[in-house]
């Protein structure tokens, strides 16, 4: 048996996000009306429109600024940039595991509100459906930040790396979860 889960790229990732949504969401249309269900799934895995990087930075942020737990991650990325001691050479690597820690946020703070949203009315089966999705998007965040994580990791000096250590180790909620 491997040491280590293999690692997928975030396209593969999000393709796997977004199958498990569409079944979760087949599954709870079938349950309530089978008939909106096809049309629920293809809702679900048709890509939106294309936005320009800009105005998704604009919308994302604008959006997301209101939320406490994006406070509470920017709070933590700074913190861990300098716990950490992010040289000039790692500054790549440091914003690319900030980045997958945001949207690993995002994605969390999209499943974890429409489950609450919905809990009051649900009944077990789709409860369940609902925590398992959020199992999954959970289980895909870590893949994905495993595969940021690794290359800024490697790029450690050994003190830097003992200190990585110790925050993943000693840190409740997790140094770089996605804060749920």
């Amino acid at each position: 048996m491997p040491k280590t889960m293999p690692v997928a790229n975030g396209t593969t990732l999000i393709r796997l996000i977004r199958v498990v949504a569409a079944c979760c969401l087949v599954g709870l249309a079938a349950a309530g009306n089978p008939t909106s269900a096809l049309a629920s799934t293809a809702k679900t895995v048709d890509s939106p429109p294309p936005v320009s990087k800009t105005a998704k930075a604009r919308t994302d942020t604008k959006h997301a600024e209101l939320r406490p737990g994006v406070i509470k991650l920017e709070k933590r990325i700074a913190t861990l940039r300098d716990q950490l001691g992010i040289t000039g050479g790692q500054r790549k690597a440091w914003r690319n595991l900030a980045t997958v820690m945001r949207e690993n946020e995002s994605a969390m703070y999209t499943v974890v509100t429409r489950r609450a949203g919905r809990i009051k009315s649900v009944n077990g089966p789709e409860n369940l459906r609902l925590y398992g999705l959020i199992a999954a998007v959970h289980a895909a965040n870590i893949q994905r930040l495993l595969g940021a994580f690794q290359p800024l990791y490697d790029s450690f000096s050994v003190p830097q790396k003992k200190i990585a250590d110790k925050l993943l180790r000693d840190t409740r909620e997790g140094a770089f979860s996605d804060g749920y």
